[in-house]
């Protein structure tokens, strides 16, 4: 199980100067902790990456470190692919109906990883938590600004920082990923269009 979109973005490094081991350790990391959890040791990254302790710790201080910066690139593909799909809606309706359908598909083609760090996003103290929080932050600050400037809507950030969690934790309880049955994508779709509706059936009421 191969998250594509993640591969794109490692060959990219590479092609940009960074070295290919840090992508082979990258990879190697996201495929072993898709596989067996977030509790992976470094020999577990080594194998599946197929370097040498050295080069681990050249470019790695510890497991946790590698962890942090996967998931950090991993929502960096999703904000990018998200922000192009916004920049072409028409309507406010449209937008987060957008923004809804995009994270199915992103959880997706995420590969199993993003299935097995869900958990330690959402936990309190933990070092993705704080990368997850800035993540919402950023998407939720760009997304009032396109509905501000292109669109003429007035979406409050707090309004908008509340839809995002929810929708993660809807993908999240569902555990969509790339190996999900096209019975539970279609449940998972289904659930988030109920509650996008119902999202906006709200904003109407308030203005």
């Amino acid at each position: 199980d191969r998250g594509h979109a993640l591969d794109f973005l490692l060959e990219a490094a590479v092609k940009l100067g960074a070295v290919q081991s840090y992508g082979k350790i990258l990879r190697g990391a996201a495929d072993v902790i898709g596989r067996e959890g977030v509790d992976v040791t470094v020999q577990d990254i080594l194998t599946h990456a197929g370097v040498s302790r050295r080069t681990f710790y050249q470019s790695f201080k510890n497991t946790e470190q590698v962890l942090e910066t996967l998931y950090a690139l991993v929502l960096c593909i999703g904000r990018i692919l998200l922000r192009q799909r916004l920049m072409n809606c028409q309507s406010k309706d449209e937008l987060f109906h957008e923004i809804s359908s995009s994270y199915g598909r992103f959880y997706e083609v995420g590969g199993m990883f993003m299935g097995q760090v869900a958990g330690e996003s959402f936990r309190q103290r933990s070092s993705l938590n704080v990368i997850y929080r800035e993540h919402v932050l950023l998407v939720s600050e760009w997304t009032r600004d396109i509905l501000k400037e292109q669109l003429n809507a007035a979406v409050s950030e707090a309004q908008i920082r509340m839809f995002y969690i929810s929708l993660t934790a809807i993908v999240q309880d569902f555990r969509l990923s790339s190996l999900s049955s096209d019975e539970d994508r279609a449940e998972a779709k289904a659930a988030l269009k109920s509650f996008t509706d119902i999202y906006l059936s709200g904003l109407d009421q308030q203005h």
